[in-house]
């Protein structure tokens, strides 16, 4: 299959750019439906889906594995997980972790991985 020059260029810069740049090229496309955190800031506006970066080992072993393979098990415990800590009323915790000024504002162009404080 052939991809057209547009889609190798678009594919060029995003292999090239720095995450910060990446969210943005792709938030011009989806416009106002979606907060991209960090880069959006700290706190998702009512309303709007997340992408966010995790880290589905941080959760992995607190679920047991039943009939699922690792890729499937790793998508199970990011969503129990977020689906617990919405439940206790913990989820905006992870959205807002405690970070010195300079690792925030470094956070907010390199990213952040949801779930550490």
């Amino acid at each position: 299959m052939s991809v057209p020059i547009s889609g190798r260029t678009f594919l060029a810069q995003q292999l090239a750019a720095t995450p910060k740049q990446r969210i943005e090229m792709n938030a011009k496309r989806l416009g106002q439906r979606v907060h991209f955190w960090p880069f959006d800031g700290w706190t998702p506006p009512p309303g709007r889906s997340v992408i966010a970066e995790v880290y589905p080992s941080l959760w992995s072993s607190a679920f047991p594995t039943e009939n699922r393979n690792s890729h499937q098990h790793d998508a199970y415990c990011v969503a129990q997980w977020m689906q617990q800590s919405d439940a206790a009323d913990k989820l905006p915790i992870y959205f807002q972790p405690n970070l010195r000024p300079a690792e925030s504002t470094l956070a907010q162009l390199e990213g952040w991985i949801l779930g550490l404080v």
